[in-house]
């Protein structure tokens, strides 16, 4: 399944069911979609399709600061060759991986300008990418393995 126009500015557009769709190649061998076969995901189906974690991320109250800026995604590990793409959804962006990145500031997109002692709300969406020629209807039960990811912010705005 491959997401249309996931790159959108915030979070909200992630779980909108049009966004989402899944196919199916001619071969069983091929990661080439067949586009007559393209299906919009049903918003009762999303779960089928995509695996849905929510964190809620905040300052504690003996961290001895009040405000902290531009939340961020520091690094991430994805299982190598396997099509699993990551979509972190915060209050303010979102950022897709689709592979291990160890250090990723230089190319960091702030999910939320501010973090604060109220809780908030950050969205890890995982899927199979079927556009990755890796990944075809023979190996689909090889597609395994942890997905990990730290989050940071910074006291200044910096980001």
């Amino acid at each position: 399944m491959r997401p249309a126009n996931i790159k959108a500015a915030k979070a909200d557009p992630v779980t909108d069911s049009e966004k989402w769709y899944y196919g199916y190649s001619d071969l069983p061998t091929e990661a080439t979609l067949n586009n007559t076969t393209k299906t919009s995901v049903k918003v009762a189906d999303f779960n089928k399709y995509v695996v849905e974690v929510t964190y809620q991320v905040k300052i504690t109250d003996d961290s001895g600061a009040d405000t902290a800026y531009d939340l961020y995604v520091k690094d991430i590990t994805l299982p190598a060759d396997t099509g699993i793409t990551a979509v972190v959804a915060g209050a303010d962006a979102i950022q897709e991986f689709t592979a291990t990145v160890a250090d990723n500031t230089a190319n960091a997109v702030a999910l939320s300008n501010t973090v604060t002692k109220t809780a908030q709300t950050v969205t890890v969406y995982l899927y199979i990418d079927g556009n990755n020629a890796n990944v075809y209807t023979n190996n689909i039960a090889a597609l395994t393995g942890a997905v990990s990811l730290h989050m940071a912010c910074y006291t200044a705005d910096t980001l």
